[in-house]
């Protein structure tokens, strides 16, 4: 899957969910279910929206990384999408009753709504750790980053240093070649001649 795909898939099923809840609510606060075809067909077309956000959610989870989707953005939207469907559930159970009143939503409904709520807290909990741990980390990276600076300026003058050292090195060496060269032609001078005093004696005897 192209990963522009994943994050369309991504946008859409969750802007697919958010029109269906609207109507959802449209439907509540008409406060008329009855048995009027129009109501029935709305509900019915809910319930079918439902199972098409199930199917489409249970592919994307099965995939979270092509679908750009952690584990916690899966589990909400598990639960906005289980809270859906309870409430689709108990109108269908209320509806032959034609008339929707507060009294007869059921108490799993405001339970889902709080764990709704937990879940949405518990996932600002976990974004705020995640900014202090890059935050830690953007420290870390900081001091290292320093650290490394002043080992290349250390470095750069020991390479001086050493420069220097092998330059000077290199000066004594070539001293001591001129000097070992000059000793050389000093002992070869003196070897001829005692050669050349020894041949004058022999020809004078």
């Amino acid at each position: 899957m192209d990963f522009g795909d994943g994050a369309s898939a991504k946008q859409a099923w969750l802007e697919r969910f958010q029109r269906n809840s609207q109507r959802l609510k449209e439907v509540l606060g008409s406060g008329n279910l009855g048995n009027e075809s129009g109501a029935a067909g709305e509900l019915h077309e809910l319930e079918s929206e439902g199972r098409a956000l199930e199917n489409q959610l249970r592919e994307m989870s099965a995939e979270p990384v092509a679908y750009f989707l952690s584990s916690s953005e899966v589990a909400r939207r598990q639960t906005l999408l289980r809270g859906f469907q309870d409430q689709l559930r108990d109108l269908r159970q209320v509806q032959s009753g034609g008339t929707f009143k507060q009294e007869n939503v059921p108490v799993k409904m405001r339970q889902r709504q709080k764990e709704i709520m937990k879940l949405q807290d518990e996932m600002i909990q976990d974004i705020g750790r995640g900014v202090d741990r890059l935050g830690n980390q953007a420290h870390k990276i900081k001091d290292e980053t320093q650290l490394h600076v002043r080992l290349l300026d250390e470095m750069d003058v020991d390479v001086d240093r050493a420069t220097a050292g092998l330059r000077a090195e290199a000066r004594h060496a070539e001293q001591i070649r001129m000097k070992s060269q000059n000793c050389y032609l000093y002992i070869i001078i003196a070897v001829l001649s005692a050669v050349l005093l020894l041949l004058i004696v022999l020809g004078f005897s």
